[in-house]
């Protein structure tokens, strides 16, 4: 029977961006694409999420950039029945200096986020046109206050408490291009996890939309080795 993998996106919290990628699932895997409610905190967004989960069985949880606090919480929550967590391109704490917080990111995400941005942080210079417009699209669907109050959520994380009550297997699908997410933010989680593993992929930050057949083969290998699947 496939295994059902709830799925978290990153900040946009649209999940449009997982279409592509959910659309080549292996047969093993029933993809649950969950969209984040239109709100900023983590600990909100956690009491919205956490209604939505499978209501029995086991599960994983895959979670991309943003909303890997979120995912780290719902796995301590809902322990023993999730089975694995997959962690892309992420973070137990904030990966900035919470003195960004002074930026008016309200008024930043009143614009259009530039598509060199969208390329030089998240994608690379030979992503293909249409996956930076599907970008720009998804993060224009959040309200700019909903989006400032994320990066603020984010610049003041700390899941580290709830990462070592975990007692799942945690893999991190590492971009080596990711221009986001520090290197120590992977040793942290690899650090307090009980059982880590670290896969590298050639890619950028928006690795599930670049790298999605490498990417699904990194997690289905991981549910093999882990008894997941």
């Amino acid at each position: 029977m496939p295994l059902p993998l709830v799925m978290l996106p990153g900040m946009d919290g649209s999940g449009d961006l997982f279409h592509e990628f959910v659309a080549i699932a292996p047969s093993s895997i029933t993809p649950l694409v969950t969209p984040l409610p239109s709100i900023g905190p983590y600990d909100d967004l956690l009491k919205e999420l956490a209604v939505n989960i499978p209501e029995s069985g086991k599960f994983a949880i895959l979670a991309e950039s943003f909303s890997g606090p979120l995912a780290i919480c719902l796995a301590a929550l809902f322990a023993p029945r999730v089975v694995s967590l997959v962690l892309c391109n992420t973070f137990a704490t904030s990966p900035r200096h919470h003195a960004l917080r002074m930026i008016p990111w309200r008024l930043v995400f009143s614009f259009p986020p530039p598509t060199e941005i969208i390329r030089r942080l998240l994608l690379d210079s030979a992503a293909p046109h249409n996956l930076v417009a599907r970008v720009q699209a998804a993060v224009r669907k959040t309200h700019a206050r909903v989006m400032a109050a994320r990066i603020r959520a984010v610049l003041a994380v700390n899941e580290v408490g709830a990462l070592r009550k975990l007692s799942c297997p945690v893999l991190y699908l590492r971009g080596t291009n990711d221009r986001l997410i520090p290197q120590r933010n992977v040793d942290e989680i690899a650090r307090n996890a009980a059982i880590f593993k670290q896969c590298k992929i050639n890619g950028p930050h928006m690795l599930l939309q670049t790298e999605s057949v490498r990417a699904w083969e990194a997690i289905e290998q991981f549910f093999r080795e882990t008894g997941a699947g």
